[in-house]
């Protein structure tokens, strides 16, 4: 699947600069980053991300869009200090709770997935699993808003460590 996003990307990215739509191509330029995120090429998604800001210009979303993959190429880089300055970098420019935010929050719970095995003690352990616990369940309340059945499960499935217990 991740594959597939890719070779849709670089088609896009090829249209739109063939038609000279350079938000388009922005766009598909963060698509193609993200899709090398879920690779596992993070050098690639890191290049990828790092040109599609510069490509952005005055476009917030476009610009966001980069640094949610810059998030992920960074903690898969282990670059989880760099990886938290874009969470810092980004969240403040995220007013309305739209799928982009949550892509964005998905790159976050899985940076903190990442550090809480890097944790140096009990307590940062601690500390980081309340944060993806809290972060977990705001993409399971926006799946609920948007009554997006696969979207929670997803969610569920990946996260299923980090959702809260249901009193029974």
């Amino acid at each position: 699947l991740t594959a597939a996003a890719l070779e849709f990307a670089e088609e896009a990215i090829q249209l739109a600069r063939s038609h000279d739509h350079e938000s388009f191509a922005a766009w598909a330029q963060n698509e193609k980053a993200l899709a090398f995120v879920g690779l596992g090429r993070y050098e690639d998604a890191l290049a990828v991300a790092t040109a599609s800001i510069e490509l952005a210009g005055e476009q917030l979303t476009a610009k966001r869009t980069a640094r949610t993959a810059l998030i992920g190429a960074y903690a898969g880089l282990g670059r989880i200090d760099d990886a938290r300055r874009e969470v810092e970098n980004v969240r403040t420019e995220y007013k309305e709770r739209n799928p982009y935010y949550l892509r964005f929050t998905l790159a976050e719970a899985r940076l903190l997935r990442h550090a809480m095995g890097q944790a140096r003690n009990q307590t940062e352990r601690q500390s980081i699993r309340a944060h993806l616990t809290n972060r977990v369940t705001e993409m399971l309340a926006l799946a609920d808003g948007w009554d997006a059945t696969v979207l929670r499960e997803q969610v569920q499935h990946e996260f299923e460590d980090s959702i809260p217990r249901q009193p029974e």
